[in-house]
């Protein structure tokens, strides 16, 4: 009994993984980048991953998207050059530990985590949200009781509903993949009942696949995301980065960016902004 179990679970995420490579295509491979380096700067190497409309790659294979546009102008303001390294999620805290990299950059969610790093910021708000299939009978948070919700794992989605029960949430279960195009996949085939996730991540992936999920209206959380330095680490570059954050917030800077990619960014500066 126990090997037919286990025969169908690894059957069950191998349909996955087959599917999500047709689904998706092979895409454009990610290069290293170092920003063109003017010689009398110092170097910040920052640890980001893929994460479109944050991070993504242009035709020619350079990183672009809102925490690329951001970092340059803040780093810019300060005197530093950014450098980006395109790092494994999962393993950001190692990298930063080693010093493989300076500092954390990709929609990194400040709630809850304010005591595990030295953090600038925020710079944004963003929403964690769950999505379904239009279909569904699911309207509501609390309409998840005995459902199956899929996550990118190690992310702050995947902590929220780990505590669901704590949070009002009675799921049926939580499957986490390392790859979230496995998530996506997982939903339009109809193995989850629902994602979850940065509400800005989810949307730019369904427009770029044409894929028709729903948000709900209820967020699970709205929290700021900033940029995560080691706790050790007691350089100035810190406190003058987290200054030209709000300083970029204020002059109108980061609205400008914004509108790059999103028609409206005004939810996304609320309580950032001094005036907000």
């Amino acid at each position: 009994m126990e090997s037919t179990k286990s025969w169908k679970h690894g059957l069950f995420f191998l349909c996955i993984m087959i599917f999500c490579l047709l689904f998706t295509g092979c895409g454009k491979e990610a290069k290293p980048e170092v920003t063109e380096a003017k010689e009398s700067l110092p170097v910040v190497r920052v640890g980001l991953e893929l994460y479109a409309p944050l991070v993504y790659l242009d035709v020619s294979g350079n990183y672009v998207g809102i925490d690329i546009d951001i970092a340059k102008e803040a780093f810019h303001r300060i005197g530093y050059q950014p450098e980006f390294v395109l790092m494994n999620w999962e393993e950001r805290d190692k990298l930063l530990s080693n010093g493989d990299i300076d500092c954390i950059w990709c929609c990194y969610s400040m709630a809850g985590r304010q005591y595990w790093y030295r953090w600038a910021g925020p710079y944004m708000k963003s929403r964690q949200v769950i999505a379904v299939s239009p279909h569904v009978d699911i309207q509501h948070l609390s309409d998840l009781k005995d459902k199956v919700v899929a996550v990118r794992s190690t992310t702050k989605a995947e902590r929220l509903l780990n505590e669901s029960e704590e949070n009002g949430l009675a799921l049926g279960g939580v499957y986490s993949f390392s790859d979230r195009n496995l998530m996506f996949t997982s939903l339009y085939k109809g193995y989850v009942d629902a994602i979850a996730g940065h509400e800005e991540g989810i949307r730019q992936y369904m427009k770029d696949n044409q894929l028709d999920f729903r948000i709900l209206p209820e967020p699970l959380e709205v929290t700021g995301v900033g940029v995560a330095f080691s706790r050790t680490d007691s350089r100035q570059l810190v406190a003058d980065l987290d200054k030209a954050l709000k300083d970029m917030a204020n002059d109108g800077t980061t609205e400008a960016i914004l509108k790059n990619y999103i028609d409206d960014p005004s939810d996304f500066l609320q309580g950032v902004r001094r005036h907000d």
